[in-house]
């Protein structure tokens, strides 16, 4: 087993090159077109948690190079920040022109502003953090949220058939999760209420009318098979899931 030091020293190699050795090893490198086409996506997923004032401090925790950051700040949330351990993603997401971008670790970031965001995202993130840590960074979501503020996440959901491509797709991934170990988190960071979601959109078009049509007959079968084993209950089994969960105190 390798020692806590050894671990650390390597993931944080891994993510010294996270773009060269992850992002151009799947796809090309993204560029301002390529982020602006995924904003109605975006919206579709995430809009329903984006607050009334544009002026609500909102951060994008494990940004990345800040496509979600790019959507928010187009949607008129200047004062939107995002923070990434990354220093690559962050170079460049700055080449790219999107504003507010951080390097540094997520939970000294949090640590420094209780009570400062209305809202924060936390795409594609969680499942990186090593289990052990997973708790004290929520603990540190809640406590940097104001009254009434919304944590939104999305993770692989381990309720899909399919959640493999996504856990083992990336070496730094740590976890996979669902309804249950998400609630589990939420309650023990002192969130709720809380919702899921589905993270799959796929517009009604003539281009993905099929793929859309062979989505749903998938799902319902395989929902259905959950409720023969388990019994009736709202499962949800797309490879992501969207969950969020408020701050009432």
């Amino acid at each position: 087993m390798a020692q806590p030091d050894v671990a650390r020293a390597a993931e944080s190699h891994a993510y010294d090159r996270y773009v060269s050795t992850h992002i151009l090893t799947r796809k090309a490198l993204p560029t301002t077109a390529s982020i602006t086409a995924r904003i109605p996506k975006l919206r579709a997923l995430y809009g329903r948690y984006l607050p009334a004032a544009k002026t609500t401090p909102i951060l994008d925790a494990g940004c990345g190079h800040g496509t979600l950051l790019h959507w928010l700040q187009t949607e008129g949330f200047a004062g939107a920040e995002g923070v990434d351990v990354s220093a690559e993603q962050i170079e460049l997401g700055r080449s790219l022109g999107i504003r507010n971008l951080y390097v540094g670790s997520l939970e000294d970031h949090l640590r420094e502003r209780p009570n400062a965001y209305g809202v924060i995202f936390m795409r594609d993130v969680l499942e990186h953090i090593p289990k052990k840590d997973v708790c004290s960074v929520l603990d540190l979501c809640a406590r940097s949220l104001q009254p009434g503020g919304v944590l939104v996440v999305q993770v692989p959901n381990a309720d899909s058939p399919f959640f493999g491509r996504i856990r083992y797709g990336d070496f730094t991934h740590q976890a996979a999760y669902n309804k249950s170990s998400l609630s589990q988190l939420f309650l023990l960071a002192g969130l709720g209420p809380f919702d899921f979601r589905p993270a799959i959109v796929l517009p009604l078009t003539i281009r993905t009318v099929r793929k859309w049509l062979s989505w749903k007959f998938f799902s319902i079968m395989y929902r259905a098979g959950l409720s023969a084993e388990l019994g009736p209950g709202d499962y949800i089994v797309s490879m992501n899931i969207v969950a969020a969960a408020r701050k009432t105190v």
